[in-house]
């Protein structure tokens, strides 16, 4: 049974589940759970009992687990998988011992699409218009899945300091449960991580080169744990900030300690953000990871939310650059040997022809060369 289906049939028992009555003067979480595969009334009843005695829900699902039963337990699981990163990890688990095909990255792309966090582009919508059923979950599993191929490219990993499975879209998880322990902001000022980002962006994007005064309005290509994004709030602090960020953890962590404005992702562009309308649009540390076509797109897109007299920023690995000492470095990570494809210069320059390239300032810690910074004409 694909994964969709999985979802979508535990969907359906769940709808169903306010025409089975428990009998009167009966303890509810007194469910006969069998030595045999779960009857479709045990199944419902279980279902009901998560709304009315979660603790007992819990102790019945840890007790087919223990049991190994693990096609009884699966439906249960799919009721928090997409809301839940432990519950998920433990449903890829059940997926994998009863070889029904699925993995964690898929249930995370449906999770973050269902809560809204990534989007089908409005090109995809478009092209595909009555062509198939974008409401059917293999579908939108199958669109996902082609338009977030690099990212999914990275795979799962296995975290060791929480010995626990996790995905390139929950990678952000951590940091924050790292924080969390630590008692400390995630984008800690104090951090020498934040100390490096912030004396990269001062060199960068010096207050003298915003010639129409503060930015006031900003977009930012993956925030990340907010290094770049600190340094830009803490010294301009804009009226708006819109941040495109695919981890959803970081994403809230970004609006809980910042008090960003996070848009749902598609991948490639920044879709809700209006023409014309920034002063500053800018990624740090991220286009280096990001194939051709997905660069070539975000590009696109940076230019057309930039202001007239606003500024473009990035920074980027160019052919230009690759060495062989850099290359053996990057065939050392599995995700980069598969998707990895640097752009020539020239295509950077063509792409921003009609803006006017700025210097790049002595002391960045990144290569200048792979520094850009953009000025949009003004009419």
């Amino acid at each position: 049974m694909p994964l969709g289906g999985v979802l979508s049939k535990t969907n359906n028992v769940a709808a169903g589940s306010s025409d089975v009555e428990v009998k009167q003067g009966a303890d509810p979480a007194a469910i006969d759970l069998g030595s045999g595969p779960l009857s479709t009334e045990t199944l419902v009843a279980l279902i009901a009992l998560r709304d009315t005695d979660r603790e007992a829900f819990d102790g019945h699902v840890h007790t087919l687990k223990s049991r190994d039963r693990w096609r009884d337990v699966l439906p249960l699981l799919a009721l928090d998988a997409p809301d839940s990163p432990a519950v998920t990890e433990v449903f890829v688990t059940a997926l994998q011992k009863l070889g029904i095909p699925g993995n964690l990255d898929e249930l995370s792309l449906l999770r973050l699409y269902q809560s809204g966090h990534i989007r089908l582009p409005e090109s995809t919508r478009a092209s595909l218009g009555d062509k198939v059923d974008l409401q059917e979950q293999s579908v939108q599993l199958a669109i996902l899945k082609t338009l977030f191929a690099f990212e999914m490219s990275r795979g799962t990993f296995f975290h060791l300091p929480t010995r626990n499975t996790a995905t390139f879209f929950l990678r952000g998880k951590t940091d924050v449960l790292r924080a969390a322990r630590s008692g400390k902001p995630m984008i800690d000022a104090d951090s020498p991580r934040y100390r490096e980002a912030r004396t990269h962006m001062d060199i960068v994007l010096p207050d003298a080169i915003f010639i129409d005064g503060p930015p006031r309005k900003v977009c930012e290509i993956g925030a990340a744990w907010g290094g770049s994004t600190l340094s830009i709030t803490d010294r301009f602090a804009p009226d708006e900030f819109y941040n495109f960020e695919i981890d959803p953890d970081l994403a809230r962590q970004m609006e809980t300690e910042l008090g960003l404005r996070s848009l749902p992702c598609d991948g490639e562009t920044l879709t809700g953000v209006a023409d014309s309308s920034m002063d500053l649009v800018f990624s740090s540390g991220v286009f280096y990871f990001v194939p051709p076509i997905k660069l070539v797109s975000y590009f696109n897109e940076m230019i057309r939310v930039c202001k007239p007299g606003g500024l473009v920023y990035f920074n980027l690995l160019t052919a230009e650059l690759l060495s062989p000492r850099r290359l053996g470095v990057m065939i050392k990570d599995p995700g980069l040997r598969r998707v990895f494809a640097p752009i020539p210069r020239s295509w950077v320059e063509e792409i921003f022809a009609d803006f006017e390239r700025l210097p790049i300032p002595e002391g960045t810690t990144f290569n200048p060369e792979g520094e850009f910074i953009f000025r949009k004409p003004k009419a």
